[in-house]
């Protein structure tokens, strides 16, 4: 039930983050979560022998993600737009909080009950349900039957979107209990290269910055996973 809980409000946060600042600052933000799942791994797991090595590359990462949080007010001079990008920076950090926790607790979950198909079952049964609560509760049906323009390419987006939730769902457990929450956190930091990729070829958000500082910044964190 924590699991699921705590896996579907993170969802539905970065859901959210889109709607109120820019399409690359979730994923730069993101990047956040292999350092918040490293630092859980030591308080909840606590059976990886971890270096000196593995602190500097974390360190070295973080450092990399506070450049790229930079680059996302080099260029806002707006009052308005520079307080609305740090509620959504703030929001970000803490739904990579989330995810980390959500990951690591997964793997807690899996190596003292060696069942992936109890998870899936459970998980999904009790996520559905409580999405659906939620979604009742804040009238969210009733407004997108109302207030959104429902065509055919909105229902294959939506499709698409819930397709590829799934299958990230299925492989994750998996990928967590066989190499590690950490690892799989960050495997998925390297996410805001594809999305600047496929932001160029699809147009996502054609006003998309691509700032040098975000590309600094991504270098070092590759440079800090690498050396982890």
């Amino acid at each position: 039930i924590l699991l699921t809980f705590i896996d579907s409000q993170a969802n539905f946060i970065n859901v959210y983050v889109f709607t109120i600042i820019r399409f690359e600052y979730p994923y730069i933000i993101n990047f956040s979560s292999a350092v918040w799942s490293f630092l859980l791994t030591l308080i909840i797991i606590k059976k990886y022998k971890y270096t000196n090595t593995h602190f500097i590359g974390i360190a070295i990462s973080l450092f990399g993600i506070i450049i790229a949080i930079l680059g996302t007010f080099d260029k806002l001079n707006n009052i308005h737009l520079l307080f609305n990008n740090m509620k959504g920076l703030l929001i970000c950090i803490g739904n990579s909080l989330l995810y980390a926790l959500n990951s690591v607790l997964q793997e807690k979950y899996l190596n003292e009950n060696n069942n992936i198909n109890n998870y899936f079952i459970w998980s999904g049964l009790i996520g559905s349900i409580i999405t659906f609560s939620e979604s009742f509760v804040f009238n969210e049906l009733w407004t997108i039957m109302n207030n959104v323009y429902i065509d055919i390419y909105f229902i294959l987006y939506w499709i698409a979107f819930a397709v590829s939730l799934c299958l990230i769902a299925s492989v994750s457990p998996f990928f967590i209990m066989k190499y590690s929450a950490t690892m799989f956190n960050i495997g998925m930091a390297c996410t805001v290269f594809w999305s600047f990729i496929l932001n160029i070829f699809i147009q996502i958000d054609a006003n998309t910055e691509f700032n040098v500082l975000y590309f600094v910044g991504f270098g070092f964190i590759i440079g800090g996973i690498i050396m982890f």
